[in-house]
């Protein structure tokens, strides 16, 4: 019978841990494009849509202050700073909130390493 030698063994295991290694860094980088990809969408819409409610509102309340400049012009420049200091503070509880809720990065990854370190210390 042929039994490999002691640096056979320690040359199949070091293959091994560099190709679990490998397979690691490949989910990393995957999760990470991914992650990139939808942050770089998200933000694009956020900014386009800002733009446009930024637009929307200013002509909404240049109309408000002109339809009102005869009557109660000062009630109407004030219900308009009420309005969008409210909208501006519910906006801001939002984003916050969202970010709360914002999962990690590379959880995946860090999933699949404890396993990884599970099964290792398992096999001793």
């Amino acid at each position: 019978m042929d039994r490999p030698s002691l640096f056979q063994s320690l040359r199949s295991v070091a293959s091994t841990a560099v190709d679990i290694v490998e397979s690691r860094l490949c989910l990393a980088v995957v999760e990470l494009r991914e992650a990139q990809a939808i942050l770089l969408k998200t933000v694009a819409f956020a900014g386009l849509a800002v733009i446009c409610l930024g637009l929307m509102l200013l002509f909404l309340a240049g109309l408000i202050v002109v339809a009102f400049w005869d009557t109660h012009r000062l009630a109407a420049v004030a219900s308009l700073v009420g309005l969008f200091g409210s909208f501006s503070a519910l906006l801001a509880w939002l984003t916050f909130t969202q970010l709360r809720g914002v999962q990690t990065v590379f959880g995946a990854t860090r999933a699949q390493l404890a396993k990884d370190r599970e099964e290792l210390s398992g096999s001793r």
